[in-house]
């Protein structure tokens, strides 16, 4: 019986040595067991990378003309696209030549399509007017008179005193000023028919014009600018929307749009002889659902940006773009399919040198991207900077010739560009590719297909 409870003694105290000596090296043989869970765990994780890597080659990265930039957190305009086209602006950009006077044209220099400056001739017209002649004539016997009614008048006053009565005198200095008033009528009428002052002042010594010369306008109504027939042109954007180069200065143009008479044709004063166009200043007339009207009806009254991408007729590939641009109004007619209102972005028609009337024409196809709210703190990249598969979407990290396949979350994109939430996937700094992000996708899964991490071919797997 002793021995059953020395026994059962020796046993406890045994098995608390062996729990002290555990606790006491509890230190040293927790090392033995972690270490090799630790390293389990991030020899996982290094192979999880190496699956998710692709290493390209400098010939292959070239083949692939990959494009690889540090990315930062921006604020993202977000926008909705309206399809639309250039338009006149109603009363401004159209403008009629009327005849000044009754007569024949005998000679037309306006043809359609052709371009004219303030002061190029338009037409020539031979006189058949009464009126007209009517006016040259009085303006020259008035003239005449003016000039006798002068020379009495000196006669008359180098008499002795009281040998001429005043009444005399103050007769003739009424003629004097009603002559004087009559040459100023007659003068304006001429001038008004385009008559210059050189001819009328040959008209006053008797030399008659049988002939008008029809030159074109220098009105530009209220698209008058300081320094006269001259143009501010708009920065054409492309990049930076906030940097504005300094505005330049160019002639004004016109074209001629319809010729409405012919040589030997007779006209009224008054009659139109032809229709110019001055494309300077023109609308963009965008097409917007019935369910977008509040949006932009905000848009225009919070002055939000718009962008306008002039598309191209022959390949409707991307054409050149117009930022900074502002709605003026929407229309409050619907469409006769009951479906779109019109909105109407104005914009001055940027000059280049090789077009006449500026760059762009009414009837051209725009594409408007209206800012109608913001997204703040986001990243944004171009559409092939992002590779989906399912529910998932990818960007490539680089480091080195080595290209990481993160996951990333869109919240939003439109056709060119894709906004992704900061989560920590990417962050400021990193260096991703812009571009052929489904490229690096296909070789990425073709290198796994195969059972290893990546490669460094130097084709595209395209």
């Amino acid at each position: 019986m002793l021995s059953t409870i020395v026994k059962a003694v020796v046993g406890v105290v045994v098995v608390a040595a062996i729990l002290g000596v555990g606790f006491a090296t509890r230190e040293t043989w927790k090392g033995w067991l972690i270490p090799a869970k630790a390293k389990a765990e991030e020899k996982k994780g290094e192979e999880t990378e190496k699956r998710e890597r692709v290493v390209l080659s400098d010939q292959a990265m070239k083949n692939l003309r990959l494009v690889t930039r540090p990315i930062a957190l921006t604020t993202y305009q977000r926008k909705i696209f309206l399809p639309g086209a250039v338009v006149d602006k109603p009363g401004h950009s159209d403008r009629g030549i009327p005849a000044p006077i009754s007569g024949v044209v005998t000679n037309v220099t306006a043809v359609p399509g052709k371009t004219v400056h303030s002061g190029d001739e338009l037409f020539r017209i031979r006189v058949v007017s009464e009126s007209f002649q009517t006016s040259q004539m009085e303006l020259y016997k008035s003239t005449r008179e003016l000039v006798i009614v002068q020379k009495e008048r000196t006669r008359l006053e180098a008499a002795p005193a009281g040998a001429i009565a005043a009444t005399k005198l103050l007769e003739l200095e009424y003629q004097h000023d009603r002559l004087k008033v009559l040459i100023h009528a007659y003068r304006q009428d001429l001038k008004t028919r385009q008559l210059t002052e050189p001819q009328v002042k040959a008209v006053e010594n008797g030399e008659f014009v049988t002939e008008v010369v029809i030159l074109m306008p220098t009105r530009l109504g209220k698209h008058q600018h300081h320094g006269g027939d001259t143009l501010p042109v708009p920065p054409t954007v492309e990049g930076d929307a906030n940097r504005l180069p300094v505005p330049t200065v160019v002639p004004v143009e016109y074209e001629v749009q319809e010729l409405k008479v012919n040589l030997g044709d007779h006209v009224q004063a008054g009659q139109m002889l032809a229709y110019v166009a001055d494309h300077r200043f023109l609308y963009i007339e965008g097409r917007a659902l019935k369910q977008e009207s509040k949006l932009l009806a905000q848009a225009a009254q919070k002055g939000w940006p718009v962008e306008a991408e002039f598309t191209e007729d022959e390949d409707d590939a991307p054409g050149e773009r117009l930022a900074n641009l502002r709605i003026e109004f929407l229309g409050n007619i619907m469409d006769p399919s009951g479906l779109t209102l019109p909105v109407y972005v104005p914009f001055a028609n940027p000059h280049r040198d090789y077009e006449r009337s500026g760059s762009y024409r009414p009837g051209q196809k725009v594409l408007l991207k209206v800012t109608v709210g913001t997204l703040a703190e986001v990243f944004v990249l171009p559409q092939a900077a992002v590779v989906r598969e399912g529910a998932e979407a990818y960007v490539f990290r680089q480091n080195g010739n080595a290209f990481d396949r993160r996951p990333v979350h869109v919240i939003h994109e439109d056709t060119d560009s894709v906004v992704i939430e900061d989560d920590g996937s990417i962050l400021p700094g990193n260096y991703i590719a812009h571009n052929a992000a489904a490229s690096l996708n296909r070789i990425l899964k073709a290198s796994q297909a195969e059972g290893g991490g990546g490669h460094g071919h130097s084709h595209s797997h395209d």
